[in-house]
């Protein structure tokens, strides 16, 4: 699966992440209120520059951008879990001007419709704490799994599986 493919509908383009687009991501990670069900604290510059970094090293890290304003409006990322054929789909964050607007559902459908072209499933791990994230999981119609093959590897006790297996 390509994970450095451009992604696009008529209102957004999901672009692979770039070093240079550091600051007007942050510019929108620096708000508290994105992370509040999150256990993170990626508006402190220097937990989100290990966080960056980790996107950039990823392969699979996009910029989002909304088309009408040419404007940075977040990022998500793959990651590829070769074990079980399937991709994960996650570190998903909006400016909250872009919250209750249908952009989650935009930016998943263009990645979840992408990534099921070359693998069967796709994962989606949510901490136990962020009720936000477990309801648009809910309005995807992602499932939650109880397969532990498929549970996260480092943190199955606070984090959730949700599964979508069909296109959006």
């Amino acid at each position: 699966m390509n994970r450095q493919i451009v992604l696009e509908d008529e209102i957004l383009m999901l672009r692979p992440l770039q070093a240079s687009d550091r600051d007007a991501l942050f510019a929108i990670a620096s708000d508290p209120k994105i992370w509040d069900q999150h256990h993170a604290r990626r508006f402190e510059p220097e937990v989100f520059d290990l966080f960056f970094k980790e996107s950039l090293d990823s392969g699979g890290a996009y910029l989002i951008i909304d088309k009408n304003s040419n404007r940075a409006i977040g990022s998500s990322r793959y990651q590829i879990i070769p074990v079980v054929d399937a991709v994960e789909i996650g570190w998903t964050f909006f400016d909250r001007s872009h919250w209750g607007k249908g952009t989650n559902r935009r930016v998943k459908k263009l990645m979840v419709n992408h990534a099921l072209t070359g693998k069967s499933e796709v994962i989606f791990y949510v901490w136990i704490h962020n009720y936000r994230s477990q309801k648009a999981m809910t309005k995807l119609g992602a499932h939650l799994s109880s397969d532990p093959a498929k549970a996260h590897d480092s943190k199955p006790e606070i984090t959730l599986t949700y599964l979508i297996d069909q296109p959006l």
